[in-house]
């Protein structure tokens, strides 16, 4: 063996040291692929030449994997895409928490009129004692519909 570095071997010092092509199979992966198969960079292939292959055999995934790689990286934009994520997702919970508080107020009015009625029919002038005492006891749940009593 010689005492040159293992990645620095017959002609891939160039293909090694060029790391702008982002298209197919990453470099490094291409790589570590060569140096598991020996076989493989004894029959003269090389990162170069595993990453053409790539692209020719998946152009889809090329294009994907270049895109992915453009847009990740910046840690500004990754911040700035979660704020946008972010404020939108409250944006969405605060009009959902509107939308159910204005139901749960429709609710107690409901239930408010729903118990009117039934006070209107079965005891319209509070006399009942047994009226008398529900409604002290469950002053509270009333109190929460907006029944006031005399």
């Amino acid at each position: 063996m010689t005492d040159k570095p293992k990645d620095k071997v017959a002609g891939w010092s160039s293909t090694l040291e060029d790391e702008e092509d982002e298209q197919g199979v990453q470099r490094d992966i291409a790589r570590k692929i060569l140096a598991m198969n020996p076989s493989l960079r004894e029959a003269g292939m090389d990162t170069m030449r595993a990453v053409e292959q790539s692209k020719a055999r998946d152009p889809k995934a090329a294009a994907t994997s270049s895109g992915q790689k453009a847009s990740a990286g910046r840690v500004v934009d990754a911040i700035a895409e979660g704020k946008q994520k972010l404020d939108s997702e409250e944006k969405r919970i605060d009009q959902e928490l509107l939308r159910l508080q204005k139901e749960r107020a429709g609710l107690k009015a409901v239930a408010l009129d729903r118990f009117m009625r039934w006070l209107a029919v079965n005891d319209p002038e509070l006399r009942s004692p047994v009226t008398k005492q529900t409604l002290e006891d469950e002053k509270a749940f009333l109190t929460k519909l907006g029944f006031k009593g005399k």
